[in-house]
């Protein structure tokens, strides 16, 4: 088993490592929020992957991504409510 399943396991007697043993069992424990990408309009989820990636890349801050997440979820309000 190399995969994290998508509904809770006892991973104790996984011969898995011990950091994937550790996400398995902290996933059937702990209660999760949701999964925001499918919760916000593309154009925030775009600056979300390419934002992250960039951080880590030393390529933008955090700053700059949470600033351009706001302004594109302020963008998409708008074009909603029109």
């Amino acid at each position: 088993m190399n995969f994290v399943p998508p509904y809770p396991v006892d991973p104790t007697n996984f011969d898995i490592p011990e950091l994937q043993k550790f996400a398995v069992q902290a996933l059937a424990e702990v209660e999760l929020g949701y999964n925001i990408d499918v919760l916000t309009p593309s154009n925030f989820n775009k600056t979300m992957f390419d934002g992250f990636q960039a951080v880590l890349l030393g390529q933008r801050t955090p700053e700059e991504i949470a600033a351009q997440l706001q302004a594109d979820m302020e963008a998409y309000r708008a074009e909603q409510s029109e």
